[in-house]
C-alpha cells in the first residue's frame, strides 16, 4: 500500500471517529421569498375553493393574504425558514372560526425550551402540575405570573395561533401553549434566556421563584384516568362508563358496548367523556340506540358540504350523513327528518350555489331501552366527534350534561400541501349544525349544570363533578 494512501486513510478514519454526518445539527428548511409568496397565492385559491368556513364571521381572506405577503416581502432576509413561514400561515388560518384548521405539525417546528410543568385551569386558579400529575410546588400550587407578566398576558400571545372558536376552545388551547415559553417569548419580542421567573400562590400568599428552562415538554396525557365500573351508593347501583376517545376500532367499540350492556339493570348511568378530543362517530351510533325506544328516531346533525369538482354526491357518508330523500331511510326516520327540516333555521346562512343540499345523521332505537337517569360528564377538552356525541345525547329526555361547555367543532377536514414549502394545511369541507340551528364551531355544547373542575381533580384526589352526577341520579 503506498505511504501517501495510508496517510489519507488514517486522516479520514480519525475524522469519522469524531464527526459524522448524523452529528451535524439539522439546518432549518428554507425557501425563497418568491416561493413563499407563490405559496400564499396558492393558499388563497385553495381555501376559497374548498374551505367551508372561509366566509364565516365575515373574515376577509384576501386582506389577510395581502398582510402575510407584506410580512414576507418586507423581511430583511432573502430566505425564509420553514418555522417562520409555518407561523405566518398558522396565524392567518387562526383568524377564522374553524376549530380543526391548522398547519399540520406547526408546534414541532418552533423553538424548544419549555416551562418545567404544565398548567390546568381550575375553579381556584391556574394550577402548575408535573407529568406524573403531582403538584409542581405543594406549598404554592397556583401560578399567577410568568416572567413577571400575568397568565392572561401570555394567553393573549398564544391566542394569535388558536382558532377564533368558542371561549372554551380558546381557553383550553391557549393554556396548553403556555408550556412553549421560549417560543412565546420570541413572539412577545422578549429575550430567550435559560431560566424562567415564576410567581406562585398558596395559602400563605405569593412567592417568586426562578427555574431552569426545561428541554422536554411535560405532557398532559389522558385525564381523568378512570375505568368503567359500578358505583354502589345508598343501596343504588350506578353504572360509570368511561369513554376517553371516540375510537373507530371495532374491538374498542365492542368493549364499550359490553360495559353498557352490563349496566342496563342499574339505577342510573354516568357517561364520562371528559378530555375526549374526538375521533369517529361509531361509538355514538353503537350506544345511543340503547337510550331510544324501539323505532324512535332522532336527527343528531344537519350538514352540507362545500361544492368542489373533486367532491361527489354522497361523500358525507363517512360522517353517516345522507340527504332527506336517501332510499336507505325508514319511514320513521324520514318522518323525523322532515319534521326537523321544516323547523331548521341555521344561524349562519349558507349559499345554495356554494354548498350541497342538507344532509342528516339519524340514530334509531333498535335494542333494549335504558330508561333510567343518564348523566354525561363534559369539559372544555371535548371536541369534534365528542361534540356530536354530546349534542345528540343532550336531546334525550332522561339525559343531563354536567361540567364545562365543550370546545365546539365539526368539520370533515381535508388536507392539502403548499407546492413550495410543502406545508400541509388542514381545513373544513362541510358546514355542520346542531338541529337547533347553531353551528358546532364557535359554540360547543353547553351543559345543563355548569361546574368548573376543582384543583384536586387534576391531581387525582377529588372529583366533585362526578360526585355531583352521583347525587343527581340519587335525587331522581
Amino acid at each position: 500500500m503506498p505511504f501517501n494512501f495510508i496517510i489519507i486513510f488514517l486522516f479520514l478514519t480519525s475524522c469519522s471517529s469524531t464527526t459524522s454526518i448524523s452529528d451535524k445539527p439539522k439546518l432549518p428548511k428554507i425557501i425563497s421569498k418568491e416561493s413563499a409568496l407563490e405559496d400564499l397565492d396558492y393558499l388563497e385559491r385553495e381555501l376559497q375553493r374548498r374551505w367551508s368556513y372561509v366566509d364565516l364571521n365575515n373574515v376577509n381572506l384576501s386582506k389577510l393574504i395581502d398582510l402575510a405577503q407584506e410580512e414576507v416581502s418586507t423581511s430583511k432576509a432573502d430566505l425564509i425558514s420553514e418555522k417562520e413561514f409555518s407561523i405566518i400561515v398558522q396565524k392567518l388560518i387562526s383568524k377564522f372560526s374553524d376549530g380543526h384548521a391548522n398547519v399540520s405539525g406547526w408546534k414541532r417546528k418552533i423553538d424548544k425550551g419549555y416551562l418545567p410543568f404544565f398548567i390546568e385551569y381550575s375553579k381556584e386558579g391556574y394550577l402548575a402540575i408535573k407529568t406524573n400529575r403531582e403538584v409542581f410546588n405543594e406549598e404554592f400550587p397556583f401560578i399567577t405570573r410568568i416572567d413577571g407578566k400575568s397568565i392572561e398576558y401570555w394567553r393573549n400571545i398564544a391566542g394569535a395561533l388558536v382558532s377564533k372558536g368558542s371561549r372554551n376552545l380558546r381557553l383550553g388551547r391557549t393554556i396548553r401553549l403556555l408550556r412553549y415559553i421560549q417560543f412565546l417569548r420570541n413572539e412577545a419580542g422578549l429575550p430567550k434566556i435559560d431560566s424562567v421567573k415564576i410567581t406562585l400562590k398558596g395559602k400563605n400568599g405569593e412567592r417568586k421563584f426562578s427555574y431552569p428552562i426545561a428541554q422536554d415538554r411535560h405532557y398532559y396525557g389522558e385525564w381523568p384516568q378512570k375505568k368503567s365500573h359500578i358505583i354502589d351508593r345508598n343501596k343504588s347501583r350506578i353504572g360509570y362508563l368511561r369513554i376517553s376517545g371516540m375510537s373507530g376500532k371495532q374491538k374498542k367499540i365492542d368493549k364499550i358496548e359490553n360495559h353498557l350492556k352490563n349496566y342496563l339493570s342499574t339505577d342510573g348511568l354516568i357517561i364520562d367523556v371528559r378530555g375526549n378530543s374526538g375521533g369517529s362517530r361509531d361509538i355514538l351510533r353503537r350506544i345511543m340506540p340503547y337510550f331510544l325506544k324501539d323505532g324512535e328516531s332522532v336527527v343528531v346533525n344537519v350538514a352540507a358540504f362545500k361544492k368542489d369538482e373533486r367532491v361527489k354526491a354522497g361523500d358525507l357518508k363517512d360522517r353517516f350523513l345522507y340527504t332527506a330523500n336517501d332510499p336507505s331511510w325508514s319511514a320513521g326516520e324520514q318522518k323525523e327528518i322532515l319534521r326537523v327540516a321544516k323547523n331548521f333555521n341555521p344561524e349562519w346562512k349558507i349559499s345554495n350555489k356554494e354548498f350541497s343540499e342538507w344532509h342528516f345523521m339519524v340514530i334509531t332505537g333498535n335494542v333494549k331501552y335504558y330508561d333510567k337517569p343518564i348523566i354525561v360528564l363534559t369539559d372544555k377538552n371535548c371536541f369534534s366527534a365528542t361534540d356530536i356525541f354530546l349534542g345528540a345525547l343532550k336531546k334525550l329526555r332522561n339525559v343531563k350534561l354536567i361540567g364545562e361547555s365543550s370546545s365546539g367543532g365539526s368539520a370533515r377536514s381535508r388536507r392539502f400541501n403548499l407546492p413550495n414549502s410543502n406545508l400541509r394545511i388542514k381545513a373544513a369541507t362541510m358546514a355542520s349544525f346542531q338541529t337547533n340551528g347553531k353551528l358546532y364551531d364557535g359554540n360547543g355544547i353547553a351543559p345543563h349544570i355548569s361546574l368548573t373542575p376543582e384543583a384536586g381533580f387534576f391531581i387525582g384526589i377529588s372529583d366533585k363533578t362526578l360526585e355531583a352526577a352521583v347525587m343527581e341520579i340519587l335525587k331522581n
